[in-house]
């Protein structure tokens, strides 16, 4: 019983963290009157409400699991290096290809190439933002073409692949331009500078800073 109620507050968790500002009835033994106090939830029991994810995930809840996932970027922003992105922007991108939605599939994947790279698993990070630029080609949504560019470009940096690199935010800078998001093409065009400028600095895992003080901002979802 312990553990179905545990299971069960979990999942009111996700689901507010998934319904943004809405609030919960659910009278369990954590507040959840306020989506502040769901993400310091989310945070201080991490490993119970991953375990939700992957049963929801389990049982074909494709999209919670996605629509959760795709909530919880913001959350991602402030604690990249928590360890658990992976496995999380994994699940999600298997959920959106059950749900056949390309641009769900362009988002995810995209994500999951950002979590990856925060590993340093440059070569399947490329890889995820590959398929994610041709999901996102399939459903005509140029903003995800260029957040799977100006994700692409990070793990071409760690792989030293410089050129590639300022190639792809310079697409980025291109394609967000076209989709009128003034925020990416902004964040694109300084990566695209800021690599220039240092592409001739010590090696460095972060494309876009110098060695000794790493940062990678992301922009948000389009």
């Amino acid at each position: 019983m312990r553990a179905l109620l545990a299971e069960r507050q979990c999942l009111v968790v996700l689901d507010n963290a998934r319904d943004e500002g809405q609030q919960s009835s659910w009278p369990g033994l954590v507040p959840l009157d306020t989506t502040e106090q769901a993400r310091a939830w989310l945070e201080s029991e991490a490993s119970a409400w991953l375990a939700t994810l992957r049963g929801a995930a389990a049982r074909g809840e494709h999209a919670r699991v996605a629509a959760t996932a795709e909530a919880m970027e913001g959350f991602a922003n402030v604690c990249a290096f928590s360890g658990y992105w992976t496995e999380v922007y994994h699940l999600s991108s298997e959920a959106a290809a059950a749900l056949d939605d390309p641009r769900l599939r362009a988002a995810q994947l995209s994500m999951y190439c950002w979590a990856l790279a925060n590993e340093y698993r440059a070569e399947e990070a490329v890889a995820r933002a590959d398929e994610a630029l041709e999901h996102a080609r399939r459903a005509g949504d140029v903003s995800q073409q260029a957040r799977a560019m100006y994700y692409a470009s990070w793990p071409c940096g760690q792989l030293g692949r410089d050129e590639q690199r300022m190639e792809k935010l310079r697409a980025a800078a291109d394609l967000f331009e076209a989709a009128g998001d003034h925020e990416g093409w902004t964040f694109s065009m300084l990566s695209y500078r800021t690599s220039r400028a240092s592409s001739a600095a010590p090696r460095s895992p972060w494309p876009c800073t110098s060695v000794s003080s790493p940062s990678w901002t992301r922009p948000t979802a389009g």
